[in-house]
Protein backbone atom coordinates (compact mmCIF):
# COMPACT_ATOMS: atom_id res chain seq x y z
CA UNK A 1 0.00 0.00 0.00
CA UNK A 2 1.74 3.41 -0.88
CA UNK A 3 1.47 6.51 1.36
CA UNK A 4 -0.54 8.81 0.23
CA UNK A 5 0.22 12.44 1.64
CA UNK A 6 -2.54 15.12 2.32
CA UNK A 7 0.12 17.75 0.68
CA UNK A 8 -0.08 15.48 -2.27
CA UNK A 9 -3.85 15.76 -3.33
CA UNK A 10 -4.95 18.29 -1.05
CA UNK A 11 -5.61 20.58 -4.24
CA UNK A 12 -7.44 17.75 -6.10
CA UNK A 13 -10.50 17.39 -3.10
CA UNK A 14 -12.74 19.65 -1.67
CA UNK A 15 -11.77 20.87 1.86
CA UNK A 16 -13.77 18.92 4.30
CA UNK A 17 -13.22 21.40 6.82
CA UNK A 18 -14.15 24.39 5.21
CA UNK A 19 -17.36 24.50 6.52
CA UNK A 20 -16.59 24.46 10.40
CA UNK A 21 -17.57 27.55 11.66
CA UNK A 22 -18.91 26.65 15.25
CA UNK A 23 -18.91 24.07 17.21
CA UNK A 24 -21.82 22.18 16.43
CA UNK A 25 -20.41 22.47 12.28
CA UNK A 26 -17.14 20.73 14.48
CA UNK A 27 -19.45 18.01 16.47
CA UNK A 28 -21.26 16.79 13.24
CA UNK A 29 -17.75 17.09 11.38
CA UNK A 30 -16.30 14.37 14.34
CA UNK A 31 -19.58 12.44 13.78
CA UNK A 32 -18.69 12.26 9.50
CA UNK A 33 -15.12 10.71 10.59
CA UNK A 34 -16.53 8.15 12.89
CA UNK A 35 -19.54 7.24 9.80
CA UNK A 36 -16.26 7.30 7.58
CA UNK A 37 -14.32 5.19 9.86
CA UNK A 38 -16.89 2.65 9.93
CA UNK A 39 -18.35 2.23 6.53
CA UNK A 40 -14.73 2.29 5.34
CA UNK A 41 -11.75 1.53 8.03
CA UNK A 42 -9.11 0.72 5.12
CA UNK A 43 -8.94 4.27 3.88
CA UNK A 44 -7.85 5.03 7.20
CA UNK A 45 -3.69 5.55 7.67
CA UNK A 46 -4.31 4.84 11.30
CA UNK A 47 -7.09 2.28 11.93
CA UNK A 48 -6.80 2.41 15.66
CA UNK A 49 -7.93 4.04 18.85
CA UNK A 50 -3.87 4.14 19.74
CA UNK A 51 -2.82 4.78 16.64
CA UNK A 52 -5.21 7.53 15.77
CA UNK A 53 -3.99 9.56 19.17
CA UNK A 54 -0.39 8.92 18.19
CA UNK A 55 -1.03 10.37 14.82
CA UNK A 56 -3.14 13.14 16.25
CA UNK A 57 -0.08 13.58 18.56
CA UNK A 58 1.92 13.69 15.67
CA UNK A 59 -0.33 16.28 14.22
CA UNK A 60 -0.58 18.72 16.65
CA UNK A 61 3.27 18.51 17.23
CA UNK A 62 4.20 19.22 13.96
CA UNK A 63 1.90 21.88 13.21
CA UNK A 64 3.80 25.25 12.93
CA UNK A 65 2.57 27.93 15.33
CA UNK A 66 -1.28 27.00 14.50
CA UNK A 67 -0.81 26.11 10.53
CA UNK A 68 -1.09 23.38 8.83
CA UNK A 69 0.73 22.51 5.20
CA UNK A 70 -2.54 22.99 3.93
CA UNK A 71 -2.84 26.49 5.33
CA UNK A 72 -0.26 29.25 5.81
CA UNK A 73 -2.16 31.65 7.81
CA UNK A 74 -1.78 30.64 10.82
CA UNK A 75 -3.54 31.15 13.70
CA UNK A 76 -3.46 33.53 16.92
CA UNK A 77 -6.45 31.68 18.00
CA UNK A 78 -7.21 28.12 16.59
CA UNK A 79 -10.30 28.29 14.34
CA UNK A 80 -13.09 25.54 14.42
CA UNK A 81 -11.83 24.55 11.21
CA UNK A 82 -8.29 24.23 12.14
CA UNK A 83 -9.57 21.93 14.95
CA UNK A 84 -11.43 19.70 12.50
CA UNK A 85 -8.41 19.95 10.24
CA UNK A 86 -6.12 18.21 13.23
CA UNK A 87 -9.33 15.59 14.14
CA UNK A 88 -8.78 14.62 9.93
CA UNK A 89 -5.17 14.57 10.16
CA UNK A 90 -5.00 10.44 11.80
CA UNK A 91 -6.54 9.28 8.47
CA UNK A 92 -3.63 10.58 6.17
CA UNK A 93 -0.79 11.10 8.33
CA UNK A 94 1.24 8.30 9.17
Amino acid sequence: MKLVKFEDIKDSIEDPTAGIKNRRNLADFVASLREDFEADPDSWENPTLDMCLESLEAVIRDTDGGKLASDQKGHEQPTWAFIGELLLGPKYYE
